[in-house]
């Protein structure tokens, strides 16, 4: 992805939901550099992955996507890497007990790397369709 594709969203914790005006999320992302490095906790910003679900819909990070029928997986960004998994908790969990060599194998039995998917040449996930979000549609994780 070039720096000119980069995109992001806002979710404001304080009031559930996303914000929609430019002007306060640059503010937010220059009091986030002025200060200890992250944002106030009434903030979370969402990375966009560079992908899009199969109706060309853009993926962000903490989308809910249908992988597969009835499988529902959320996307997380950690370690320069985008995951989609079912449980992000316990994946962290056993993502930081695995031995370097291990890795590969881990993954693949947890959670399923973004950057190996198959996409087309428009940069389609096939198989993903967006479902929701963690924010708005947590429900939709619960089995």
């Amino acid at each position: 992805m070039k720096l000119s594709d980069f995109d992001f969203r806002v979710f404001n914790n304080e009031f559930s939901k996303y914000e929609t005006n430019h002007a306060l999320i640059s503010i937010l992302i220059l009091d986030s550099l002025k200060g200890m490095g992250y944002l106030n906790q009434e903030y979370e910003i969402e990375l966009w992955i560079g992908l899009y679900d199969k109706n060309g819909k853009k993926i962000y990070e903490n989308d809910i996507v249908e992988y597969q029928e009835n499988e529902a997986l959320t996307i997380k960004y950690t370690k320069g890497t985008f995951y989609a998994c079912q449980d992000y908790e316990k994946f962290m969990k056993k993502y930081e007990c695995q031995d370097n060599k291990d890795i590969e194998k881990f993954w693949l039995e947890e959670a399923y790397k973004i950057n190996n998917l198959r996409t087309d040449d428009n940069n389609f996930i096939a198989r993903f369709e967006i479902i929701g979000n963690i924010h708005e549609n947590h429900e939709l994780l619960k089995c």
